[in-house]
């Protein structure tokens, strides 16, 4: 079976990289890490990917957690995946990446373990 990743590039901020490839790191299947084929980008910061795509550091789950920022015209949309596991942690938040997904002023914010994005205007 051919790993669906192989061969494609996976950006990801160094310090996660660098976490998940440490000794006693909380990663549960090093296998996971170094799949087959699998090539990691480092990235240092923000990094825009293209033209209105770009990583932001959101430390705070992890180390190197980033989100994926999608320029509208508008108010930007944020893909958070574990930026929050639910709205309570972006109506009052604690973490640097927290804060930092709610200085960019987005329209809304899909989290991994909800349904329906955050919509900070109607909190």
């Amino acid at each position: 079976m051919a790993e669906p990743a192989a061969g494609k590039p996976i950006y990801v901020q160094r310090r996660e990289l660098d976490d998940a490839h440490s000794d006693g790191n909380e990663y549960p299947l090093r296998e996971w890490v170094d799949a087959p084929g699998v090539r990691y980008v480092p990235v240092d910061g923000e990094l825009e990917l293209l033209p209105g795509l770009r990583l932001v550091p959101a430390p705070g789950h992890t180390a190197g957690m980033q989100v994926v920022v999608i320029e509208t015209g508008g108010r930007p949309i944020v893909v958070g995946g574990d930026v929050a596991v639910w709205f309570g942690e972006l109506d009052e938040p604690h973490s640097e990446g927290q804060l930092r997904v709610l200085a960019l002023d987005p329209e809304l914010v899909w989290l991994a373990h909800e349904h329906q994005p955050w919509r900070p205007s109607t909190r």
